[in-house]
């Protein structure tokens, strides 16, 4: 499926992922690998779930990194209000969590080398994306499950994978132009602009306790900003959910 794709020129479509690859893994297993080329553009084959990757050339602290997170989030948004029926509401839950008319549709995702060069960035950074466009098959029935939906069940009904990963790459790469020229600032804007407005509470781990409040915005980076209750405002960072592997976790 990958090889019909057309994409913006300083994006590469990769081969075909084989059946059941993850686009995100697929991306870091060759960066790890030492084969990870700048642009390199995955796609998994499976119909139903646009699940894809881009490896880019990370050029700044790792803390920085992370503001892809929130820039892959707000294009994919773009990506729904260009090509998607007009009743499609998009919504973001911290940090990574994207939401359609209420209802969870999928993730941003992200995996960053550990270890850093003389400049003291990443060696390699891959972001992705994980959205599910059409019902399982073996699935329940929509509307079964309120939390979770898909872009078919809403109301796109007719825009497959194919055209959700190009239109996805365009918005995508006029974001990267934008952080480049101007840096975060309206990213940040526009993401908080369409923060859940039903998520009042947000929970994390910490040194394995359980802690919660609520939350009061984003950094100048991304990191979050938690009223905890009884207690001073803490700043809770995308980089502190990494699992071992150098993914983001959940």
């Amino acid at each position: 499926m990958a090889n019909l794709l057309t994409v913006p020129p300083l994006l590469t479509v990769q081969p075909p992922l084989a059946a059941g690859g993850d686009a995100l893994a697929s991306a870091a297993a060759a960066c790890r690998a030492g084969n990870g080329e700048v642009g390199a553009f995955y796609l998994s084959d499976d119909l139903s779930l646009l699940d894809l990757a881009v490896v880019l050339g990370p050029e700044v602290e790792p803390r920085r990194c992370w503001e892809m997170l929130f820039l892959t989030a707000v294009a994919f948004g773009d990506t729904v209000g260009a090509i998607a029926p007009p009743e499609m509401a998009v919504h973001y839950r911290w940090p990574d969590r994207l939401l359609i008319n209420g209802a969870g549709v999928g993730r941003v995702r992200l995996a960053m080398a550990a270890d850093l060069d003389k400049e003291g960035t990443p060696h390699w950074l891959a972001i992705g994306l994980k959205v599910r466009v059409q019902p399982d098959d073996e699935g329940a029935e929509p509307g079964v499950y309120l939390d979770r939906t898909t872009l078919a069940n809403e109301g796109a009904v007719e825009l497959t994978v194919i055209d959700w990963a190009e239109a996805f790459a365009r918005h995508f790469l006029v974001w990267i132009h934008s952080w480049e020229e101007s840096g975060f600032k309206r990213i940040h804007e526009i993401w908080w602009g369409r923060h859940d407005p039903k998520a009042e509470s947000f929970t994390w781990q910490q040194e394995g306790k359980s802690r919660s409040g609520r939350p009061f915005g984003l950094d100048e980076h991304g990191s979050l900003l938690v009223q905890e209750e009884g207690a001073a405002m803490t700043l809770v960072q995308p980089g502190s959910l990494l699992g071992p592997q150098g993914e983001l976790a959940g």
